[in-house]
């Protein structure tokens, strides 16, 4: 498997999973605003869905494109980017979370942060998991 395609798959997956952790956080915590303020799922129904995975598919290639490269080639050890996707993915959804919400929103009506930390750990690993699937996969393929 050419690493194009590699790489796609992995695209596509980090967009759906990413897009379904930031629509799980805006239906978990988002859904306890009730201000017209906060434009979110409820408010923008398709069009957050579509705003997001956009955003999930450009956020791949600035962020998660270049350390899935740098992983692929340097890092050995077969823990180590578990540990890393998960970590980085949780401090993902600090980011994703302060960016929906706001500290405003997170004071006034008592959103949890750890939602937010949560979600995209778990996220993070799924992510993870799926990698070194596909690495293993590809491997295979390329030794025969």
């Amino acid at each position: 498997m050419s690493n194009a395609i590699l790489y796609g798959i992995k695209w596509f997956v980090f967009i759906i999973l990413y897009s379904g952790a930031i629509i799980g956080l805006e239906v978990m915590e988002g859904s306890k605003i009730t201000t017209t303020l906060h434009m979110g799922l409820r408010d923008l129904g398709v069009s957050f869905i579509f705003i997001v995975g956009t955003f999930s598919a450009v956020a791949y290639f600035v962020t998660l494109l270049p350390l899935s490269i740098l992983i692929r080639k340097f890092v050995r050890n077969r823990l180590l980017p578990i540990i890393l996707y998960t970590i980085l993915f949780s401090l993902s959804g600090k980011v994703i979370f302060h960016w929906l919400f706001g500290d405003d929103f997170s004071q006034a009506y008592e959103l949890k942060i750890e939602t937010a930390l949560l979600i995209f750990g778990i996220t993070g690993f799924i992510y993870s998991i799926i990698d070194y699937v596909l690495d293993i996969f590809d491997k295979k393929r390329t030794s025969v």
